[in-house]
């Protein structure tokens, strides 16, 4: 990727705590207008790259077409597509020779009732997608972009080279919502994804929330080796839709290096998060996930104070200890550093009569934080971060630490 977009994708994380806001800013790199050419079936082709320094802008959001293909690299791409019969939004060109941009970023694009080579839905159909990254692809971001009745796929990244899925909502797809096939360096995070119409339903279930395997694609084009490394699935929420799983891999010496599905929330599902054993598996990391039924808030409105054997880190709060304390829900104010991945934490007050939200903080490695309210019985002071994590404080012994229970 160019300076510029690794600056936004961090800058989408960098945000402060104001007023109970988490602020953030995507900002899309220096781009110029540019036009496809329309192809019979009423499909837009792409072909006409941008550079580092000036991306071409394809706004196509002023009409619907029943497909949109990308050749060009260094692009931005918006579209709305309506009943296309197999990729919706291609991504690359799945044949030996064929098309592989890189630095695409597909955007603020509504996707609906496509993939219809697969209607009725069945097990022996095709395996469209409504957003397709190709064999060969690479610097691909999807963000923001809305899918709904799609009878294949969701979002498919396939032997893709570097790639960021955030912000999407995907609604009734009929295998995956997000899929992540035989990809390096992929983060699909903050999306969500639903399956309440049971006519989606594949075997008699609903599709995988967000689904990774590294399958054998040489036949289209592919290079024929397992290369699925460095995958992170975080903090997306499912509604009815089935755990997000690793299923395996069509190699006999395939796996994942590096896989991490973590601090995701699955409402209304009967299954867990699982990852098949490969030969060639490396760091697999499945913790934080929450399951939920329908109408249940990730944080009760009681959760009981739990307590935990912590290291002391004198360099972790700077303050001084009150010269009076007294028991109960105590104002105190402190610089705190919090070390867990960016994300928004809801602080609460635990207290044996209760808690109550007191407000948003962004956590970032590194960056210290100004919390306050927390409660104590003088020694202690306890308090919890959202449904992943909770937190002892104690000024006497002067440390911080976090930890999932």
């Amino acid at each position: 990727m160019n300076k510029k977009i690794i600056a936004t994708i961090t800058g989408l994380l960098t945000a402060t705590a104001l007023a109970g806001y988490l602020l953030t800013a995507y900002q899309l790199p220096p781009h110029v207008p540019a036009t496809g050419r329309l192809l019979s079936s009423n499909v837009m082709l792409l072909e006409t790259s941008g550079t580092a320094q000036e991306y071409k802008l394809y706004d196509l959001r002023a009409t619907t077409y029943s497909a949109v293909w990308d050749c060009a690299s260094y692009a931005i791409i918006m579209a709305n597509v309506e009943n296309s019969q197999s990729h919706a939004i291609r991504i690359g060109q799945a044949s030996k020779g064929g098309c592989k941009p890189n630095h695409v970023i597909v955007i603020y694009s509504k996707i609906n009732n496509s993939i219809l080579e697969n209607y009725p839905p069945s097990t022996s159909n095709g395996w469209g997608s409504c957003i397709k990254a190709e064999l060969g692809t690479s610097d691909i971001e999807i963000r923001y972009n809305e899918i709904t009745n799609c009878y294949g796929e969701g979002i498919d990244t396939a032997e893709t080279i570097g790639a960021v899925v955030i912000g999407n909502t995907l609604k009734n797809c009929w295998s995956y919502c997000i899929y992540i096939d035989n990809s390096v360096n992929v983060t699909v995070q903050d999306n969500t994804a639903s399956c309440p119409d049971a006519s989606f339903f594949r075997d008699g279930g609903p599709a995988i929330s967000f689904g990774v395997g590294d399958e054998n694609l040489s036949k289209w084009g592919g290079g024929g080796v397992s290369i699925a490394a460095n995958i992170t699935i975080e903090n997306n929420t499912s509604y009815g839709c089935k755990a997000a799983k690793y299923w395996g891999s069509q190699y006999t010496n395939g796996g994942v290096d590096g896989l991490s599905i973590i601090n995701n929330t699955f409402y209304d599902t009967s299954t867990r998060v699982y990852a098949s054993s490969q030969p060639r598996n490396k760091n697999i990391v499945l913790t934080g996930n929450v399951y939920l039924a329908s109408g249940q808030t990730p944080i009760p409105s009681a959760i009981p104070i739990k307590t935990k054997t912590v290291t002391p880190s004198p360099t972790a709060i700077k303050t001084n200890t009150p010269a009076a304390c007294v028991p109960g829900l105590y104002s105190v104010a402190k610089d705190v550093q919090l070390n867990v991945y960016p994300k928004s934490l809801n602080m609460r007050e635990d207290h044996t009569t209760g808690s109550r939200s007191i407000g948003n903080l962004y956590a970032d490695p590194g960056i210290r934080h100004h919390i306050s309210w927390i409660w104590t019985d003088c020694t202690n002071y306890w308090g919890g971060i959202d449904q992943y994590h909770w937190f002892a404080l104690r000024l006497n012994g002067v440390y911080f630490s976090d930890w999932r229970p």
